[in-house]
Protein backbone atom coordinates (compact mmCIF):
# COMPACT_ATOMS: atom_id res chain seq x y z
CA UNK A 1 0.00 0.00 0.00
CA UNK A 2 1.11 3.52 -0.73
CA UNK A 3 0.20 6.34 1.63
CA UNK A 4 0.95 9.95 2.35
CA UNK A 5 -0.01 12.37 5.12
CA UNK A 6 0.05 16.01 6.12
CA UNK A 7 -0.52 17.71 9.46
CA UNK A 8 -1.01 21.47 9.12
CA UNK A 9 -1.63 24.20 11.72
CA UNK A 10 -4.09 26.04 9.47
CA UNK A 11 -4.36 29.79 9.05
CA UNK A 12 -5.84 30.93 12.36
CA UNK A 13 -4.48 28.68 15.11
CA UNK A 14 -1.08 29.41 16.65
CA UNK A 15 -0.60 25.85 17.91
CA UNK A 16 -1.16 22.55 16.15
CA UNK A 17 -3.06 20.31 18.56
CA UNK A 18 -3.39 17.54 15.97
CA UNK A 19 -1.00 14.60 15.92
CA UNK A 20 -0.77 11.72 13.45
CA UNK A 21 1.07 8.43 13.12
CA UNK A 22 1.59 6.26 10.04
CA UNK A 23 3.39 2.96 9.52
CA UNK A 24 3.05 0.48 6.67
CA UNK A 25 5.18 -1.93 8.73
CA UNK A 26 4.00 -4.08 11.62
CA UNK A 27 3.30 -2.32 14.92
CA UNK A 28 3.04 -4.84 17.73
CA UNK A 29 0.61 -7.48 16.52
CA UNK A 30 -0.94 -5.21 13.86
CA UNK A 31 0.14 -5.44 10.20
CA UNK A 32 0.26 -1.62 9.84
CA UNK A 33 -1.19 1.39 11.59
CA UNK A 34 -2.61 4.84 10.82
CA UNK A 35 -3.79 7.29 13.51
CA UNK A 36 -5.28 10.79 13.65
CA UNK A 37 -5.71 12.47 17.06
CA UNK A 38 -7.20 15.97 17.38
CA UNK A 39 -6.51 17.41 20.84
CA UNK A 40 -8.52 19.88 22.89
CA UNK A 41 -7.77 21.87 26.02
CA UNK A 42 -6.04 25.12 26.98
CA UNK A 43 -2.39 25.85 27.82
CA UNK A 44 -1.19 23.48 25.08
CA UNK A 45 -2.93 20.59 26.87
CA UNK A 46 -4.72 19.53 23.69
CA UNK A 47 -1.43 19.09 21.91
CA UNK A 48 -0.16 17.00 24.82
CA UNK A 49 -3.34 14.89 24.93
CA UNK A 50 -3.12 13.96 21.26
CA UNK A 51 0.63 13.30 21.50
CA UNK A 52 0.33 11.14 24.62
CA UNK A 53 -2.62 9.20 23.27
CA UNK A 54 -0.53 8.02 20.32
CA UNK A 55 2.55 7.32 22.45
CA UNK A 56 0.56 5.30 25.00
CA UNK A 57 -1.21 3.38 22.23
CA UNK A 58 2.07 2.42 20.58
CA UNK A 59 3.46 1.19 23.89
CA UNK A 60 0.35 -0.94 24.41
CA UNK A 61 0.58 -2.43 20.91
CA UNK A 62 4.25 -3.30 21.28
CA UNK A 63 3.41 -5.14 24.49
CA UNK A 64 1.12 -7.35 22.36
CA UNK A 65 3.90 -8.36 19.98
CA UNK A 66 4.10 -12.13 19.36
CA UNK A 67 0.74 -12.59 21.10
CA UNK A 68 -2.43 -14.02 19.49
CA UNK A 69 -4.13 -11.03 17.93
CA UNK A 70 -7.85 -10.37 17.79
CA UNK A 71 -7.49 -7.04 16.00
CA UNK A 72 -10.85 -5.60 16.97
CA UNK A 73 -10.31 -6.45 20.63
CA UNK A 74 -6.74 -5.12 20.61
CA UNK A 75 -7.84 -1.77 19.18
CA UNK A 76 -10.66 -1.51 21.71
CA UNK A 77 -8.60 -2.50 24.75
CA UNK A 78 -5.71 -0.31 23.66
CA UNK A 79 -7.81 2.83 23.40
CA UNK A 80 -9.52 2.07 26.70
CA UNK A 81 -6.09 1.87 28.36
CA UNK A 82 -4.95 5.06 26.65
CA UNK A 83 -8.07 6.79 27.94
CA UNK A 84 -7.29 5.83 31.54
CA UNK A 85 -3.69 7.02 31.24
CA UNK A 86 -4.58 10.37 29.66
CA UNK A 87 -7.41 10.86 32.17
CA UNK A 88 -5.09 10.19 35.12
CA UNK A 89 -2.56 12.63 33.66
CA UNK A 90 -5.26 15.31 33.51
CA UNK A 91 -6.15 14.70 37.16
CA UNK A 92 -2.58 14.80 38.44
CA UNK A 93 -1.25 17.79 36.49
CA UNK A 94 -3.02 21.16 36.97
CA UNK A 95 -1.87 22.32 33.52
CA UNK A 96 -3.60 19.35 31.92
CA UNK A 97 -7.02 19.63 33.54
CA UNK A 98 -9.82 19.22 31.03
CA UNK A 99 -7.59 17.97 28.23
CA UNK A 100 -8.78 15.35 25.79
CA UNK A 101 -8.47 14.22 22.22
CA UNK A 102 -10.30 12.53 19.41
CA UNK A 103 -8.68 9.28 18.34
CA UNK A 104 -9.21 7.35 15.14
CA UNK A 105 -7.00 4.49 14.03
CA UNK A 106 -7.04 1.90 11.27
CA UNK A 107 -5.10 -1.18 10.22
CA UNK A 108 -5.42 -3.01 6.90
CA UNK A 109 -5.20 -6.79 6.38
CA UNK A 110 -3.98 -7.25 2.83
CA UNK A 111 -4.80 -10.98 2.65
CA UNK A 112 -8.51 -10.42 3.35
CA UNK A 113 -8.64 -6.79 2.12
CA UNK A 114 -10.35 -5.81 5.36
CA UNK A 115 -9.83 -2.55 7.20
CA UNK A 116 -10.22 -2.53 10.98
CA UNK A 117 -11.18 0.85 12.43
CA UNK A 118 -11.60 2.21 15.96
CA UNK A 119 -12.93 5.68 16.68
CA UNK A 120 -13.65 8.15 19.47
CA UNK A 121 -14.74 11.73 18.72
CA UNK A 122 -15.37 13.47 15.42
CA UNK A 123 -12.25 12.75 13.41
CA UNK A 124 -13.36 10.62 10.47
CA UNK A 125 -12.52 7.75 8.17
CA UNK A 126 -13.82 7.51 4.60
CA UNK A 127 -13.65 4.53 2.24
CA UNK A 128 -13.42 5.66 -1.39
CA UNK A 129 -14.16 3.70 -4.55
CA UNK A 130 -16.77 4.61 -7.14
CA UNK A 131 -18.37 6.57 -4.30
CA UNK A 132 -17.16 8.03 -1.03
CA UNK A 133 -18.53 6.44 2.13
CA UNK A 134 -18.19 7.84 5.65
CA UNK A 135 -17.43 4.77 7.76
CA UNK A 136 -17.32 6.37 11.21
CA UNK A 137 -20.11 8.09 13.10
CA UNK A 138 -19.21 11.38 14.81
CA UNK A 139 -19.54 11.54 18.57
CA UNK A 140 -20.86 15.09 18.46
CA UNK A 141 -23.83 17.16 19.54
CA UNK A 142 -24.96 17.85 15.97
CA UNK A 143 -24.77 14.14 15.11
CA UNK A 144 -27.17 13.43 17.97
CA UNK A 145 -29.43 16.20 16.67
CA UNK A 146 -29.37 14.65 13.19
CA UNK A 147 -30.31 11.26 14.63
CA UNK A 148 -33.14 12.90 16.56
CA UNK A 149 -34.48 14.57 13.43
CA UNK A 150 -33.70 18.09 14.67
CA UNK A 151 -31.15 18.84 11.92
CA UNK A 152 -30.40 17.78 8.38
CA UNK A 153 -26.85 16.87 7.31
CA UNK A 154 -26.60 20.18 5.44
CA UNK A 155 -27.85 22.22 8.40
CA UNK A 156 -25.35 20.47 10.66
CA UNK A 157 -22.41 21.62 8.51
CA UNK A 158 -23.01 25.26 9.49
CA UNK A 159 -24.48 24.81 12.95
CA UNK A 160 -22.83 27.01 15.64
CA UNK A 161 -22.37 23.98 17.92
CA UNK A 162 -20.89 21.67 15.28
CA UNK A 163 -17.55 21.47 17.11
CA UNK A 164 -18.99 20.19 20.41
CA UNK A 165 -18.05 16.54 20.79
CA UNK A 166 -19.79 14.13 23.15
CA UNK A 167 -17.01 11.57 23.52
CA UNK A 168 -13.22 11.99 23.72
CA UNK A 169 -10.15 10.20 25.03
CA UNK A 170 -9.06 11.43 28.47
CA UNK A 171 -12.19 13.29 29.54
CA UNK A 172 -13.82 10.61 31.71
CA UNK A 173 -12.52 7.51 33.47
CA UNK A 174 -14.58 5.12 31.31
CA UNK A 175 -14.90 5.24 27.55
CA UNK A 176 -16.90 3.45 24.86
CA UNK A 177 -14.96 2.86 21.63
CA UNK A 178 -16.69 2.34 18.27
CA UNK A 179 -15.13 -0.31 16.03
CA UNK A 180 -15.78 -1.18 12.39
CA UNK A 181 -14.62 -3.77 9.87
CA UNK A 182 -14.69 -2.53 6.27
CA UNK A 183 -14.56 -4.68 3.14
CA UNK A 184 -12.11 -2.83 0.88
CA UNK A 185 -12.22 -5.09 -2.18
CA UNK A 186 -13.89 -2.36 -4.26
CA UNK A 187 -12.11 0.55 -2.60
CA UNK A 188 -9.17 2.49 -4.04
CA UNK A 189 -8.44 4.87 -1.15
CA UNK A 190 -8.87 5.21 2.58
CA UNK A 191 -8.97 8.72 4.05
CA UNK A 192 -8.47 9.55 7.74
CA UNK A 193 -8.82 13.21 8.71
CA UNK A 194 -9.56 15.69 11.47
CA UNK A 195 -12.47 18.12 11.38
CA UNK A 196 -10.15 20.85 10.15
CA UNK A 197 -10.65 19.23 6.75
CA UNK A 198 -14.29 18.11 6.94
CA UNK A 199 -15.53 21.47 8.23
CA UNK A 200 -14.11 23.12 5.11
CA UNK A 201 -14.87 20.56 2.36
CA UNK A 202 -17.83 18.28 1.84
CA UNK A 203 -17.49 14.63 0.88
CA UNK A 204 -17.92 15.01 -2.87
CA UNK A 205 -15.39 17.85 -2.97
CA UNK A 206 -12.83 15.69 -1.17
CA UNK A 207 -13.43 12.77 -3.52
CA UNK A 208 -13.10 14.99 -6.59
CA UNK A 209 -9.75 16.37 -5.42
CA UNK A 210 -8.47 12.86 -4.66
CA UNK A 211 -9.66 11.51 -8.02
CA UNK A 212 -8.04 14.39 -9.92
CA UNK A 213 -4.69 14.15 -8.13
CA UNK A 214 -1.87 12.25 -9.76
CA UNK A 215 -0.66 10.68 -6.50
CA UNK A 216 -1.54 10.35 -2.82
CA UNK A 217 1.13 12.96 -2.08
CA UNK A 218 -0.49 15.46 -4.42
CA UNK A 219 -3.95 14.62 -3.09
CA UNK A 220 -2.92 15.31 0.52
CA UNK A 221 -1.35 18.59 -0.50
CA UNK A 222 -4.36 19.87 -2.46
CA UNK A 223 -6.80 18.81 0.28
CA UNK A 224 -4.90 20.83 2.87
CA UNK A 225 -4.41 23.75 0.49
CA UNK A 226 -8.12 23.88 -0.31
CA UNK A 227 -9.08 23.75 3.39
CA UNK A 228 -6.72 26.66 4.06
CA UNK A 229 -8.00 28.55 1.03
CA UNK A 230 -11.50 28.39 2.50
CA UNK A 231 -10.37 29.82 5.81
CA UNK A 232 -8.15 27.25 7.53
CA UNK A 233 -9.99 27.87 10.79
CA UNK A 234 -8.60 24.78 12.51
CA UNK A 235 -5.64 22.40 12.43
CA UNK A 236 -5.83 20.06 9.44
CA UNK A 237 -4.71 16.42 9.46
CA UNK A 238 -4.95 14.12 6.46
CA UNK A 239 -3.82 10.52 5.92
CA UNK A 240 -4.57 9.04 2.50
CA UNK A 241 -3.95 5.36 1.78
CA UNK A 242 -4.02 3.90 -1.73
CA UNK A 243 -5.05 0.31 -1.12
CA UNK A 244 -3.84 -1.09 -4.43
CA UNK A 245 -0.16 -0.15 -3.95
CA UNK A 246 2.59 -1.75 -1.91
CA UNK A 247 4.90 1.19 -1.15
CA UNK A 248 4.29 3.56 1.75
CA UNK A 249 5.75 6.94 2.57
CA UNK A 250 5.12 9.69 5.06
CA UNK A 251 5.11 13.44 4.59
CA UNK A 252 4.41 15.33 7.81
Amino acid sequence: MRYSSLCDTGKLRKINQDNIFCSSDEVGCLPNLYIVADGMGGHNAGELASQLSIEYFLVFLREQENQPCDIEMVLNKGIEKVNRLVYNKSLNDPHCQGMGTTFICATYKMDTQELYVANVGDSRLYAIGQEIKKVTVDHSLVEEMIKGGELTEQEARNHPKKNIITRAVGVESNLTVDTYIVDCKDMTHILLCSDGLTNMLDEEEMKKLIDQAGSVEEACRVLVEEANERGGYDNISVILIETQKEVGELNC
